[in-house]
């Protein structure tokens, strides 16, 4: 009965369709995705109806066929309860993507308002895109730029903005959704090792014309693996694997080493998240920070060490409110300013001086993950609620030595209960201006989550962990890995 109510309230809205005026930018609406709605194919074709009456409105000209169209916009429509999530991209012909918006609501009276809110940011990004294409464009030389920054011009046939991709190397389809990737040794020929965690394993990879697997270790069911990260501690030239493991209680994390191509533990329950940063001038660090029976992220940031014989703390980061181990990096700015960029719970870019000011905070979200870990919360559990607490573990945020920062991005849902769900991505690069931090280079958007990455600056290489498919009551997901290069 409430779809029943909710169609009818969905057709009326399409009353008041407006005609396409001249001139106008021709944008075709295709049938929308519709994941958990009571009626998923009624809701495909009037969504995508619905949306184009009130982009009329916005200064563009809805059309009935994708060939007559400068813009295809394609969107998702995602239910979970009385929750829900609107998401469209709009590209050009060439593929190109010149709009992204998403709303969400919590009750679906609230959807024929956030249509037309929706409607509204795509139109304004649609006709802002066709407005900069139709001035002139001023191609600067490749020195321009600073030198290796990737924000000279582009190579010849490849869009101003978007990276400049040589060869991809994609691995085979891997069986099960992994969550964490790190680097090993990178060998003469080009390959690399690479650590690869998710459910209850560490694998150890080689790439090659595949990827081919070499070592695999496994553990109790009662653990879970939230990360693996990478350091050469000790200086014999082999990355250590970090795993950051909790067990429902405590961190219990673990290192392992390579030998002979085998996995081999060097130190078990560790009190530590770990995560691998890259700060100021590109140089990689380990880190560590606890946890504390009130406090999920507890005590100061510090560097990882070996001493010979023990793991220990040292040199504290001094961070601003709200940053903590997973969602912050650090950079200088043109006079040698230390300045601080984090991703905060909402997913917003926010850049703060060393003393704590925040200076830039941007509207876009970026980040997103879906990796979190639960903990019991009695403080306010109401009859029927949920008594545990979700603490999602936020993206990398990568500094080149250029100073460039490197940040990805999912799209998707960000708020459905402690479920997110993402399916598409990219991963962008920034530069701060002074007051704000602007786009440089962008990959192309892939249809897949992005679990994890690693940037190699010498290399100029981007490597990423992507799921293809989530796992389910059927199923044990599939993922792959990209090797990217950014010229």
């Amino acid at each position: 009965m409430k779809m029943r109510s909710l169609c009818v309230v969905l057709l009326l809205g399409l009353v008041f369709l407006p005609l396409a005026g001249a001139g106008q930018i021709r944008t075709y609406v295709a049938e929308f995705k519709v994941v958990g709605a009571e009626r998923p194919d009624e809701m495909k074709g009037l969504l995508p109806d619905l949306l184009g009456s009130r982009l009329s409105k916005g200064g563009v000209a809805v059309v009935g066929t994708r060939a007559d169209a400068d813009v295809v916009v394609t969107g998702r429509y995602t239910q979970a309860g009385k929750l829900f999530s609107l998401d469209a991209v709009a590209s050009d012909a060439a593929g190109k993507t010149v709009g992204r918006d998403y709303v969400e609501g919590d009750d679906q009276g609230q959807l024929l308002p956030a249509l037309g809110k929706l409607a509204a940011g795509l139109a304004t990004q649609i006709t802002a895109s066709a407005a900069d294409r139709a001035l002139p464009q001023t191609v600067p030389a490749a020195s321009a730029g600073r030198a290796g920054n990737g924000f000279g011009a582009p190579s010849a046939g490849v869009a101003a903005g978007v990276a400049s991709t040589g060869t991809r190397w994609l691995s085979q389809r891997l069986t099960g959704s992994f969550i964490a990737i790190a680097p090993g040794r990178r060998f003469e020929n080009g390959e690399r090792e690479l650590f690869v965690a998710g459910g209850h394993a560490l694998k150890l990879f080689r790439t090659g014309k595949e990827l081919r697997q070499i070592a695999e270790v496994s553990f109790p069911v009662d653990e879970q693996l939230l990360g693996v990260d990478s350091a050469d501690l000790d200086g014999d030239g082999r990355p250590e694997a970090y795993v950051t493991i909790f067990n429902g209680d405590a961190l219990v994390s673990q290192v392992w080493v390579v030998r002979d191509d085998t996995l081999v533990r060097k130190a078990d329950r560790l009190p530590y998240f770990f995560r691998s940063i890259a700060m100021d001038n590109g140089n990689v660090k380990l880190y560590a920070q606890e946890i504390a029976l009130k406090a999920d992220f507890f005590g100061d940031v510090r560097e990882v060490a070996w001493n010979g014989t023990a793991y220990t703390l040292q040199n504290p980061v001094k961070l601003p409110r709200g940053a903590m181990l997973y969602n912050f990096s650090r950079f200088r700015d043109e006079a040698g300013n230390e300045l601080f960029v984090l991703l905060n719970d909402d997913g917003n870019l926010v850049v703060h001086a060393a003393d704590g000011e925040e200076l830039w905070r941007s509207k876009e979200k970026y980040g997103g993950t879906e990796l979190a870990f639960k903990r019991t919360d009695l403080t306010d559990v109401k009859y029927g609620s949920d008594p545990y607490r979700w603490i999602f573990l936020q993206q990398r945020i990568f500094v080149t030595p250029e100073g460039e920062i490197v940040v990805p991005q999912n799209i998707g849902s960000w708020s459905m209960g402690h479920s997110r769900t993402f399916n598409a991505s990219r991963m962008l690069c920034f530069r701060w201006n002074g007051s704000s931090l602007e786009k440089g280079w962008q990959t192309e958007e892939n249809e897949q989550y992005l679990a994890d990455y690693f940037y190699d600056p010498a290399a100029r290489e981007l490597v990423s962990l992507e799921v293809v498919k989530h796992e389910g009551m059927f199923g044990k997901g599939a993922s792959i890995v990209s090797i990217r290069k950014i010229r």
